[in-house]
């Protein structure tokens, strides 16, 4: 289980950031970090078996359409489909600290 993320100081620059505050406003964001930290506790290794689109939105305080929020998560490229569920697409975040250089 990983206790920490860590996001990239350019997050709120970033393209698929600007993509999905602009589908679904801006407590998607809010979402997305609940569910960085969701997937970070039971997932650690980004590879989200067995998990349903339900399961992500209920990991999160997403109270609009159901779907929507996972729908723009795969559109923007912050998760991918798997054929047992999803997996998080690393980038903007990392469930473990990365190496310092």
């Amino acid at each position: 289980m990983s206790k920490e993320i860590w996001i990239s100081t350019g997050f709120f620059h970033r393209q698929d950031t600007k993509q999905l505050k602009e589908r679904l406003g801006i407590n998607s964001l809010l979402c997305l970090h609940q569910f960085w930290c969701y997937a970070a506790e039971n997932f650690p290794d980004g590879i989200l078996t067995g998990v349903s689109v339900e399961d992500i939105e209920n990991s999160t305080e997403w109270d609009s359409k159901p779907g929507d929020f996972v729908g723009a998560l795969l559109e923007t490229g912050f998760i991918k489909k798997t054929e047992n569920g999803f997996s998080v697409v690393f980038g903007a975040v990392h469930f473990e600290m990365p190496e310092i250089i």
